[in-house]
């Protein structure tokens, strides 16, 4: 494998931790009420689990919004009820990248289905949030217990099914009684509930206006959010009324992406026209809507299965309470305006800690141990629990754009890529990419620890871009990339300039660009002398022989070239930099134009420093009278000819002669780098936080196998990967190598197809039908586009 060549001393990074996202996929027409019922105490039994999506599907769609629901949540783990059409798993699987997918069906004797069977971490349980309460002193005190709702019968006889039940399950909490639970609660201030006796009324009631917590609140308290909230189109408080599966999914969701003052409450249809219950209702809707003056204040009553009628009647009898509205609602719609995390955001409360930490690990061995924070709501009982830490980490391999800005790996969704960040040899149970591109693994309580090692960008290239065998597939298998031939011309020249953003901005400014061609050889002088003089010739051939005509044509072709390797001197930069201001500033006072010696000057001796141009001297041997160009490394007092190897003094004032870079010249005049380095430029000035450009590659069946067909454009965009054909004209693209690229960029997953050549070699019908060659030879709906470069007088 081809080797970076930027080592790495130590690691930066920045690590985030949160808690484990888990995401439901259910058909609520089939999905028994009790089976929901112990679904959702799965979910409120976790550290994070209120913001777990329970979405609803047919096994071979998902609804737009319950599917922007499933992105925006971003879930570590997906479980579904039922067998998935093999169309959404890859769906899922390329567009949600979770760590892992599982089927499991419902089994109505089971009475925790869908309940982490085969998840690779346990979530930490959501009762250490309340311990973590009561250790903040200062924040809390001892009069704000946590009900705790209690059933009492007699040992021996079934457990009766008590009216209040299913509404405190799905509105406040309803864990099952077990002995872990119980010590994690011994000594806490709690008040207990019995619902023996009580009605929903009576529940609803006795929350009201009462300073406690709920079993529900933790299990969102202390939990990062995985989206940013925004403001939902109704920004309000919600009543969801129906009996059905699908109301009380509806209710759920509404809670998971509800504004983090909003209450969503579920009630069944027989509650509608209690009159006690009514009347506890609107003290409850007062109570929520007086509390916060920047909180939701309206009101709005919904269901999928009740009339639109049934719910005015509902909001006539709840009175005068503020702003209510009702409405009926498709069970595949969810409204929600949240847009996807970048890197993560903290918890909605104030008080909440920040579970982030910046630090730079020592590499030894090209490994490193990272130590993110350990959740302040661990408890005892969590010994095989964990939690996921995502990874910002510094990518010292790519020259920042600017001096105060580091770049930042961010890499597309797919888990392979998160292997060239982890040790060989101790994987963590589970790794993934999640929103934004950060890699993310899994730490638990016996090992808080992660293990890192510097990635090589050539191992993530491949990663990248190394696919599975397929039959009768257009392209081999890609086993394995690395840098072509012009590829490592490319990347030597981009290193000498100290990156791709240098490079572009060298060759991005007309005036050094236009002394850069010219120390390279000047085609663009010297092929219209060529072109004048052969018109010339044919003009005045007459009766003269195609071998006489040739011979004087390649004479007086040579004349116009000029040699390789011609040196400039300080005032023949000076002199072109005060003609290039001339023209750009023609009405400009000439005090108050730019000046060489403070902008040109510092520009050129930047370029000398980096070794894109040689200093040195022109020397005339006394002996043999060849006046040859030496490098001031070579200089001494005493000088020997390079042709007739006689020594000779050094002169006292032999003045400097700067001389392109060799391997500069060439990388223009001969391996065609300059539209790769305008191309690669164009597409990485535009990144936010990370531009990974690899030089062009070979792709091959195996390590040792021959090319069979090459990229000329490979660069990961903020998390995005482009790729791409540079050609000298617009004319090269045919469609073969067309249907090649998009053959490729198919089987890597590309974001974005670019189709780059100088802009005066395009033509409208051309450049439409590039694209269109590229989109029908697309099995999947791929970005396409034009990128108009520069000239190139070379080629």
């Amino acid at each position: 494998m081809q080797k970076s060549s930027y080592p790495s001393p130590t690691l930066r990074l920045e690590t985030r931790t949160r808690p484990l996202r888990a995401a439901f996929l259910v058909a609520p027409d089939t999905l028994p009420a009790d089976a929901f019922d112990a679904l959702i105490e799965t979910c409120q039994g976790a550290w994070g689990g209120g913001f777990w999506p329970i979405i609803p599907t047919d096994g071979e769609t998902i609804s737009d919004d319950y599917w922007r629901l499933l992105s925006l949540t971003d879930p570590d783990v997906v479980t579904a009820a039922f067998d998935l059409s093999d169309d959404l798993k890859r769906r899922i699987e390329v567009e949600i990248g979770p760590a892992h997918l599982e089927v499991r069906p419902v089994d109505p004797a089971d009475s925790h289905p869908l309940v982490r069977t085969g998840w690779p971490i346990r979530p930490l349980a959501s009762t250490g949030v309340f311990r973590h309460h009561q250790r903040q002193a200062h924040f809390f005190s001892s009069d704000t217990p946590l009900v705790w709702f209690e059933e009492q019968y007699l040992g021996g006889r079934p457990a009766p099914t008590f009216p209040a039940r299913r509404f405190v399950q799905r509105n406040f909490g309803y864990p099952r009684a077990s002995w872990p639970l119980a010590h994690e609660l011994k000594s806490l201030p709690t008040r207990e509930i019995l619902l023996n006796e009580k009605s929903e009324a009576a529940v609803l009631a006795e929350l009201t206006d009462v300073r406690c917590l709920h079993y529900r609140f933790l299990c969102r308290e202390y939990a990062p959010t995985p989206f940013a909230p925004g403001y939902l189109p109704t920004p309000a408080h919600a009543v969801v009324v129906g009996d059905s599966v699908s109301d009380a999914l509806r209710a759920w969701n509404r809670s998971v992406t509800s504004h983090p003052r909003g209450r969503v409450l579920w009630l069944p249809t027989s509650l509608a026209n209690d009159a006690a219950f009514l009347d506890a209702l609107r003290l409850w809707a007062r109570d929520q809507m007086g509390r916060s003056s920047q909180g939701p204040h309206g009101l709005v009553i919904e269901s999928a299965t009740v009339a639109v009628d049934r719910l005015d009647a509902l909001s006539e009898a709840l009175g005068t309470i503020g702003s209510v509205s009702t409405e009926s609602f498709d069970p595949a719609s969810l409204p929600f305006s949240g847009e996807p995390s970048r890197t993560g955001h903290r918890p909605f409360r104030e008080r909440l800690p920040l579970l982030s930490t910046s630090a730079t690990a020592v590499v030894t061995n090209a490994e490193a141990t990272a130590s993110p924070v350990t959740p302040p709501v661990v408890v005892a009982s969590d010994g095989d629990g964990g939690w996921m830490v995502d990874l910002d980490l510094v990518d010292d391999t790519t020259p920042a754009r600017s001096v105060n800005v580091s770049p930042r790996w961010r890499l597309p969704r797919r888990p392979a890529l998160v292997h060239p960040f982890l040790q060989q040899g101790a994987w963590p149970r589970a790794w993934r990419v999640v929103n934004g591109g950060l890699p993310s693994v899994s730490a638990t309580v016996d090992h808080p620890t992660v293990t890192l090692r510097v990635p090589d960008p050539w191992a993530v290239a491949n990663a990248l871009l190394t696919t599975e065998e397929a039959q009768d597939a257009p392209t081999p298998r890609i086993g394995h990339v690395a840098a072509s031939e012009q590829g490592r011309r490319f990347q030597a020249a981009v290193d000498l300039f100290g990156g791709i953003y240098k490079a572009g901005q060298v060759l991005g400014s007309s005036f050094w660009r236009k002394q850069l061609l010219r120390a390279a050889g000047d085609p663009v002088a010297s092929r219209e002398a060529q072109v004048a003089i052969a018109r010339r010739l044919l003009d005045e051939r007459g009766d003269r022989t195609a071998e006489s005509l040739a011979t004087e044509l390649a004479s007086k072709l040579n004349r116009t070239m000029r040699r390789a390797g011609d040196t400039v001197r300080k005032h023949d930069v000076k002199a072109a930099y005060h003609r290039a201001v001339r023209e750009a500033y023609p009405d400009v006072p000439r005090d108050q134009r730019p000046s060489f010696e403070e902008e040109g000057w510092p520009d050129f001796e930047w370029l000398v420093e980096q070794g894109v141009f040689l200093q040195g001297t022109d020397l005339r041997c006394p002996s043999c009278s060849l006046s040859r160009w030496h490098p001031v490394d070579d200089l001494a007092r005493t000088v020997r000819c390079p042709e007739c190897l006689r020594p000779f003094a050094l002169p006292a004032d032999p003045g400097w002669f700067y001389q392109l870079n060799g391997l500069v010249r060439s990388a223009i005049a001969d391996d065609a780098v300059l539209p790769l380095i305008d191309t690669a430029y164009a597409l990485a000035r535009d990144a936010r936080t990370h531009a990974r450009v690899w030089p062009p590659l070979d792709l091959r069946e195996g390590y040792d196998a021959a090319p069979f067909t090459d990229l000329d454009v490979c660069i990961l965009l903020d998390g995005r990967l482009v790729v791409g054909e540079v050609k000298s004209s617009a004319s090269g693209f045919d469609d073969r190598q067309l249907a090649t690229l998009a053959t490729v960029a198919a089987a890597v997953a590309a974001d974005e197809i670019v189709l780059a050549a100088p802009a005066e070699t395009w033509t409208d019908d051309q450049e439409a039908g590039s694209i269109q060659v590229v989109r029908d030879a697309l099995p999947m709906e791929t970005h396409v586009r034009t990128l108009r470069l520069a000239p190139d007088p070379y080629f």
